[in-house]
């Protein structure tokens, strides 16, 4: 479902790009329910970036010892899969559907090719990390 105006999304960084990082993510944002469980294991590659509507997520960290510390939960206010657009794998995160619900998804390579494009998309990805 195209997003013509950032309004539409029910997410605050989607609400926050500006109309012509909007213009170019649209054709690829898709409205995905995700159910509890995991969506990205550690050091697997992620391949898209969610943006929660009504899901809530959590972002895990692999400890040296070889536990799991919760770092962040995300809700319609983030993303997941920030450290997806940098290093192109989780590396020692997890990320795990804590309550199920929608979120737009974009593929990895697309996102990295906006924020690489606009100076604006990609300090407000800095501002959220």
């Amino acid at each position: 479902m195209p997003l013509l105006q950032s309004s539409y999304s029910a997410n605050a960084i989607l609400d926050a790009l500006p109309e012509d990082s909007i213009r170019v993510l649209a054709p690829h944002l898709e409205l995905v329910r995700i159910e509890p469980g995991l969506l990205g294991r550690v050091g697997e590659q992620m391949r898209y970036i969610h943006f929660p509507t009504t899901a809530i997520l959590s972002v895990l960290h692999l400890m040296q010892d070889g536990s799991m510390s919760e770092i962040v939960l995300v809700g319609r206010e983030g993303l997941v899969g920030l450290s997806e657009l940098s290093g192109g794998y989780a590396g020692s995160s997890r990320f795990e559907v804590r309550i199920g619900g929608m979120a737009y998804r974009v593929p990895r390579w697309v996102m990295r090719g906006e924020v690489e494009r606009s100076p604006v998309t990609f300090r407000l990805m800095l501002n959220y990390s």
